[in-house]
């Protein structure tokens, strides 16, 4: 299986927003040669499920907070993640 290009992880943290939609301590991981984020769940050392978040930028490195994810590219693009104040209540998405 080839490899994304892992550049940075992340945690989304108990506190603040993406917790309310994302489970607490989901890992963010950034992508360097894939050019998206990924959004995973480990569970019982095993992962149980994971997201490709298409950025479209190589991503040299990432922030996640309570209520906001910076991202920075390769080329010198700061891109911010928040999540929706009308998000989605249905859907078969976890």
């Amino acid at each position: 299986m080839p490899s994304i290009g892992i550049s940075q992880l992340g945690v989304i943290k108990s506190n603040g927003k993406f917790s309310q939609y994302w489970n607490n301590n989901d890992l963010i991981i950034s992508s360097l040669k894939d050019k998206s984020l990924y959004r995973t769940r480990i569970k019982n050392q095993n992962v149980a499920y994971s997201e490709r978040i298409h950025i479209g930028e190589r991503i040299r490195s990432l922030v996640v907070s309570e209520d906001i994810i910076f991202i920075s590219a390769d080329n010198g693009s700061l891109i911010t993640i928040r999540p929706s104040e009308n998000p989605l209540t249905e859907g078969s998405f976890p």
